[in-house]
């Protein structure tokens, strides 16, 4: 099987009858022996899934609402590496699987490689399985926040061998996150009481959604914050701070009075040359190419442009307001003169 063939068998409607029902020597040959152990494995012996573990993979295959078949091929992918590292928790009666995220990447890989996936593509898709488990600490709607996923953004990062997500790579995560909830328990409980739900599990993944175009830049938009700040000081100088009658921050301005002007230009030119590249950063997460670039640039002018016109307008309908009035009070000091013209020649 080649990386087309897979794809299609991906692209039906139901893959999970399609692979139960394959031959395992027919998974062999194409996956490996490894990959057999996934298939051979059976219950989780989790709180978290009612389906064996072949079967819960495929079924978040089926469930990946996407166009895009990199997260169903992730998808496919994303716990062959829990027969690897499965270990029973004495105390829970539990079967755990620390480390199998990574574990099933690094198992994709090599299939992968020999299916035909480029590097470029076994990036991409080793990203989506190593993190589709790290959103799972955000246990409460509340706790979703642009802070909070910015942090998980910024680790997801840091873990990654080279790779750097895009706004349009954590949406497609989010997507696969959903499938593996939608293919896991209807209900989590433990000593008798339910402690989440599917649906709640769901609604999380919404909510991290809507604020991930804004987590994801927050970092570097909090960096321009900052460089901006610097920009106004270096501009106007450090502002008085006082405590105690007494001026806390008067070796920082006695610094700023010292530098030239030549200084400070150097100095801010440099913060600018920092802040081009944070917003050059938040560019390319947020996929935006050159063109891009320039479209918003050539608004931003246009609306700049609008904005020039309309107070021109505005000016041009005051001057002219202006003249009316002055008409009409010079119409009525004339009209006054008649007035008093008439009423002296009647008496």
């Amino acid at each position: 099987m080649n990386k087309k063939e897979f794809e299609d068998i991906l692209s039906k409607k139901n893959i999970t009858e399609y692979f139960l029902q394959l031959p395992r020597e027919e998974l062999v040959k194409t996956f490996g022996e490894t990959f057999l152990k996934t298939v051979e494995y059976g219950s989780q012996n989790n709180v978290n899934h009612q389906y064996d573990l072949f079967e819960h993979i495929l079924r978040t295959v089926d469930g990946v609402q996407s166009s895009n078949l990199k997260v169903k091929v992730a998808a496919f992918f994303h716990d062959i590496g829990k027969p690897e590292v499965a270990k029973l928790n004495e105390k829970t009666g539990q079967t755990q699987f620390i480390g199998h995220a990574k574990e099933s990447a690094n198992l994709a890989n090599d299939i992968l490689t020999k299916l035909g996936y480029s590097i470029e593509e076994i990036d991409e898709i080793n990203f989506l399985i190593q993190c589709h488990d790290d959103f799972i600490n955000i246990s409460k709607l509340e706790d979703v926040t642009p802070d909070r996923v910015s942090k998980i953004y910024e680790s997801i990062k840091k873990k990654l061998d080279g790779y750097k997500p895009t706004l349009n790579d954590m949406k497609n995560l989010i997507t696969l996150c959903k499938a593996d909830a939608m293919a896991q328990s209807d209900e989590i409980v433990k000593n008798g009481e339910i402690i989440d739900t599917k649906q709640l599990r769901i609604s999380r993944l919404n909510a991290i959604e809507n604020v991930m175009s804004e987590a994801v830049i927050l970092k570097p938009n909090k960096e321009i914050e900052k460089l901006n700040q610097q920009k106004t000081i270096i501009q106007e100088g450090p502002k008085p701070i006082e405590k105690r009658g007494k001026i806390v921050n008067q070796k920082q301005i006695d610094l700023w009075k010292s530098k030239t002007d030549e200084q400070k230009q150097a100095e801010l030119e440099e913060i600018e040359h920092k802040i081009s590249l944070l917003e050059e950063e938040k560019s390319i997460i947020l996929g935006e190419t050159k063109d891009d670039i320039d479209i918003h640039e050539e608004k931003a002018s246009k609306l700049h442009s609008v904005e020039e016109v309309k107070d021109a307008i505005l000016d041009r309908t005051l001057e002219d307001l202006n003249k009316v009035v002055e008409e009409i009070s010079e119409k009525t000091k004339d009209k006054s003169k008649d007035n008093e013209f008439t009423i002296g020649s009647q008496e």
